[in-house]
């Protein structure tokens, strides 16, 4: 037995996003939100793929590949409510959130 919850809506953006925190957003949209050993990512990607090259709380701002990195493929670091964030950015100043709705509030565009 499982659950989906669909949200769907947009939000404007008081300042328009850089074409670099488009990019980041919409990554971070088609990754899947696992829990990281954020140590193993700084050793293997650098600062690379991360926010401002961070990677926060069990490397929920991490948006590249690295397996070896996942602590548990079926949680999302603390910080998040759930595996996938489906939100997606088309302009410096419309965003469209379809699910994880909670997520805009991670970043400070």
């Amino acid at each position: 037995m499982g659950y989906h919850t669909d949200f769907e809506g947009s939000f404007q953006l008081s300042k328009p996003a850089t074409e670099q925190q488009i990019a980041y957003l919409n990554r971070f949209s088609y990754t899947r939100r696992v829990k990281r050993d954020v140590t193993i990512l700084k050793e293997t990607q650098g600062g690379a793929y991360g926010l401002n090259d961070e990677y926060g709380v069990e490397g929920e701002f991490f948006v590249g590949e690295c397996e070896k990195s996942i602590i548990d493929i079926n949680r999302p670091p603390s910080t998040q409510p759930g595996l996938w964030c489906d939100c997606e950015c088309r302009s410096w100043s419309w965003c469209n959130t379809r699910r994880c709705i909670s997520l805009c509030g991670c970043f400070s565009l």
